[in-house]
């Protein structure tokens, strides 16, 4: 048998991790691109069956492939109980669905169950994935804000069928504009910057996201590239003019501020309170309070409207209301019968079906799992906000990892579902630094011990 050169070792583990890296993106992909959000619409039914077909099996092949790797034998207890915690949400969502809700749309959350099992462990086998993920999920915020910029400068603002999911541009590569809206005065339409992203607050996620990947990169990599990248990443972030955004954004600045607090000279410290600390403080204030103020103060400043999401007409509207039906909904979920207390099943929602609930993540399990399943799923949550205690230890460039998972997490809460690909992706992220750390803490120990 030939023995295999270095040399051909070294391009094969390459090739793989190549390989590796495309399809966990197009995974990622699957649950964020309206091309394959809504493969039929687009390609029709062939393409639709690979779409779905890859949804399903690929977690699973993913999973095989990460056990023939072997699977460590000591892990943080913050991963296990992750996952355990996954496992128990998954088994009480069940009992709710046999009841009213639809098995079919339950079975669909097992594939995600086993990529998370397999993507952590992969990144913890391999941190190198860490960084060629995040240039990808790069990659693809500075493709958006290509797109924005294309749009402004042909004036190509909508589709062939505006409101729809109809793509904009040649060929249909300016992405989504369904989320463009008009203000009194102007002639050309307010863009937000959407991409091939669902909405602009999935884009606003992505590309704040990556602005705190791009500097994890330039901390990681020393290369000036990252840092210039890093500021478009956050200019296409707002561009969005998405309130999750500025929530999430503004969130991730907050908490990363307290994990730094300690390592910081006097100095920085005191730049940070007098002079970011203002900065989170309106973008949460944007995020949460400025579009009722606004509204409600018939402010008519176009620029101010623009970024608070106050839309044509609204202070003339005496029915405006600038929460978009979203506290009506959650007072609907909030309402305390039975189907409120286990939950009315998993199953399909949102337009042209039986039920419609709240697009914040929590709010929208504790429709769908009831307050029991509400409660797992924040405990799953727990674990990973308790391995952040353990970044205090760590150097300052891990904290833009935890940086990037909390714009998803954010952002999810109010549109999104913490039941995807992205979330997923970006909680792997977090976790395979506490993986590495530890077990480079327990090296040491044994080591200190012979």
């Amino acid at each position: 048998m030939m023995i295999m050169s270095e040399k051909n070792k070294a391009l094969m583990t390459r090739n793989i991790r190549v390989f590796l890296v495309i399809s966990i993106l197009l995974y990622w992909q699957i649950y964020e691109n309206v091309i394959f959000l809504y493969p039929e619409y687009y390609f029709g039914k062939v393409f639709s069956i690979f779409v779905y077909t890859y949804k399903l099996i690929f977690p699973f092949i993913l999973f095989t492939y990460s056990l023939l790797l072997g699977y460590p034998r000591k892990r943080p207890y913050f991963i296990d109980g992750f996952l355990l915690i996954f496992v128990f949400f998954l088994i009480w969502a069940l009992f709710p669905t046999v009841i009213s809700g639809d098995l079919i749309s339950w079975t669909k959350l097992i594939p995600l169950f086993f990529f998370s099992i397999a993507l952590i462990h992969l990144l913890n086998k391999y941190p190198v994935l860490i960084r060629s993920l995040a240039k990808g999920i790069i990659t693809l915020s500075i493709i958006s804000l290509i797109q924005y910029a294309a749009i402004h400068l042909t004036g190509d603002y909508t589709s062939l069928e505006p409101g729809s999911n109809k793509l904009t541009g040649p060929f249909g590569l300016f992405g989504v504009t369904h989320g463009n809206f008009y203000l009194p005065g102007l002639e050309s339409p307010i863009v937000r910057l959407t991409g091939f992203w669902k909405e602009p607050s999935n884009a606003a996620g992505i590309n704040f996201a990556s602005f705190f990947l791009c500097r994890f990169l330039h901390k990681e990599e020393l290369k000036t590239k990252w840092r210039y990248l890093s500021y478009l990443c956050l200019f296409a972030g707002f561009l969005t003019l998405s309130n999750a955004g500025y929530l999430a954004i503004g969130g991730a600045f907050f908490v990363g501020n307290i994990l730094r607090f300690h390592l910081q000279s006097v100095r920085t410290k005191v730049i940070s309170v007098v002079f970011i600390t203002p900065v989170i403080l309106l973008l949460l204030w944007l995020a949460l309070f400025s579009r009722s103020y606004f509204s409600q103060n018939q402010v008519e400043n176009n620029f101010l409207l623009a970024i608070s999401g106050v839309r044509v007409n609204s202070y003339d509207d005496p029915n405006y209301d600038p929460t978009s039906g979203r506290l009506e909904l959650l007072e609907n979920t909030l309402d305390g019968n039975i189907e409120t207390l286990i939950g009315k099943g998993v199953q399909q929602v949102g337009d042209n079906t039986k039920l419609i609930v709240s697009a914040s993540a929590p709010f929208f399990w504790l429709t769908l799992t009831g307050y029991i399943g509400f409660i797992l799923l924040l405990f799953r949550e727990l674990f990973v906000w308790l391995s952040f205690l353990r970044f205090r230890k760590y150097e300052k460039k891990y904290i833009f990892l935890v940086q990037a998972y909390l714009v998803i997490l954010l952002q999810q809460s109010v549109y999104g579902v913490w039941m995807d690909a992205n979330y997923l992706i970006f909680n792997g992220f977090v976790f395979s630094i506490i993986y590495l750390k530890s077990m480079k803490g327990l090296q040491a120990a044994h080591s200190v011990s012979k």
